[in-house]
């Protein structure tokens, strides 16, 4: 691909190693113009075991959640800050 986007990496690195990691530009730059990951699956690490979590699945429920922890948090600053003033 000469005058492409790629031929300086051709300049580069041999011809062997970017043809072997190909599949894996291809992925990077896809996952670059679309901003989403091609797994639903969002593997952690907890308690030393390794666990999965669906990220899609609960997301009204931590929405719902996060949005009700976020309001208590700022109604107890707005109390705190209506009695106490802002004091460092």
């Amino acid at each position: 691909m000469p005058g492409g986007p790629s031929s300086s990496v051709h300049r580069i690195l041999p011809r062997e190693l970017v043809e072997a990691q190909r599949p894996l530009f291809r992925d990077q730059a896809r996952l670059r113009r679309h901003e989403e990951v091609s797994e639903p699956i969002l593997p952690i690490e907890l308690d030393g075991q390794q666990v999965w979590i669906f990220p899609l699945v609960n997301i009204e429920w931590d929405f719902k959640h996060f949005f009700d922890f976020a309001q208590s948090v700022a109604g107890e600053a707005i109390q705190r800050i209506s009695r106490d003033g802002l004091t460092a």
